[in-house]
């Protein structure tokens, strides 16, 4: 809860909060500009004009929120989203001085979350519409869907914080257990994502130098490049979360790096690239027990906790926890995935129809096949019952 109580009006809410929101932002702007300014003065002054790389630094706000770039004409839509994190952190500290004097309420959060994520987008889309040039652009529109999902995660979150979680009765809801179980599954399969993919770049490290290398010569670049590598962890989770399914990543049309097949193709200058292997690994299908045993003990989990309950509500609670998992793995595609550079990279990462398609194959049977056994079992009771009646 808030310490004062104080009561705002609406307009003064509405006001404050843009007056927070420009101060927090420009400081963002700043902070993001400062190392690629820093990187041009001491080690790339030489690869372009001071306005250039003002503009570069410029336009490293709205990348920041994960807004796609074209570079010479090419959309690059796979980015570096753990970068996010930094702007959500400027946004939330915001909010949070806003939340600590005024009493909770949906209007109150609503008042804070507009002007922010208006304040914000005006700012990030003018500074996409000023530095963008032939080089390197970022389309004012493609900054608005970031920039919101950013101020909306950011002042949530402050919300939290300060007023804490709302009283939700869940007991209420007979789907619960699915969500609860598809969100253990879910978290599950990231985890082993980020396990694998983080093996991978250490088996694969002396290639990633080596790609860090081809992009960067001073300390300073390669600072830069190894701190834009660290932004891409989502991404490769993503691409680990797709090895874990079957489907694999595409490495441009008609080409893909998976546990069956493995093309040799021309990759963007993306470090964590050196964690897709190049030649086929021997038993590498064994992969696919990890999302077959998780999802067995998630089928067993539900199972365990719902074997008393009617058949339906099993039925119910299976299929939340199966779309929970549909709607990550799209999400995941979508995040993982898209353009990564000219030609044949225009189709990179991991494709949505393919990965969907792995959950059924490597996931949902576990669940049908508790639902199959739980039914003969139901089945069984009732003829017993009745064979002892007789």
């Amino acid at each position: 809860m808030s310490d004062s109580g104080v009561v705002v009006e609406h307009r003064d809410l509405i006001r404050t909060s843009a007056i927070t929101a420009v101060w927090s932002v420009s400081i963002g702007i700043i902070l993001c500009a400062f190392p690629v300014i820093l990187v041009w003065t001491l080690g790339a002054s030489g690869a372009g004009s001071l306005g250039n790389a003002i503009k570069a630094a410029l336009l490293a706000w709205p990348i920041a929120h994960g807004a796609r770039v074209s570079v010479t004409g090419v959309s690059i839509d796979v980015m570096p989203f753990l970068l996010a994190l930094f702007p959500i952190f400027l946004l939330r500290r915001a909010a949070m001085r806003i939340f600590k004097i005024v009493e909770p309420s949906s209007k109150v959060i609503l008042s804070v979350l507009t002007p922010i994520v208006s304040v914000n987008f005006l700012i990030s889309a003018t500074l996409a519409w000023l530095a963008s040039d032939d080089v390197i652009s970022v389309y004012p529109l493609w900054v608005f869907p970031p920039v919101f999902i950013v101020g909306t995660v950011a002042v949530l979150s402050a919300a939290v914080k300060v007023y804490g979680y709302p009283l939700i009765y869940f007991e209420e809801f007979k789907f619960l257990i699915g969500v609860r179980v598809g969100g253990y599954l879910v978290a599950g399969l990231l985890l082993a994502a980020a396990v694998l993919s983080s093996v991978r770049l250490v088996l694969s490290f002396d290639q990633a130098k080596l790609v860090v290398a081809s992009v960067a010569d001073t300390n300073y670049e390669i600072f830069l490049v190894w701190l834009t590598t660290i932004g891409f962890a989502p991404v490769a989770i993503a691409w680990g979360y797709a090895w874990l399914l079957g489907p694999g990543v595409s490495t441009s049309i008609d080409t893909a790096s998976s546990f069956a097949v493995v093309d040799e193709v021309a990759y963007p200058a993306i470090p964590w690239l050196a964690a897709l292997p190049t030649d086929v690994i021997s038993n590498a299908w064994l992969i696919l027990l990890v999302p077959f045993v998780l999802s067995s003990i998630a089928a067993i989990l539900l199972w365990w906790s719902l074997h008393n309950s009617k058949l339906s509500e099993i039925i119910m609670n299976s299929s939340v926890a199966l779309l929970l998992v549909l709607v990550a793995t799209l999400i995941l595609s979508l995040l993982g995935g898209g353009s990564a550079g000219p030609g044949r990279l225009a189709v990179f990462g991991p494709q949505w129809l393919p990965m969907l398609g792995g959950v059924f194959v490597s996931i949902a049977p576990a669940f049908m096949v508790m639902l199959l056994v739980e039914f003969l079992r139901r089945k069984l009771k009732i003829r017993k019952l009745a064979k002892h009646e007789r």
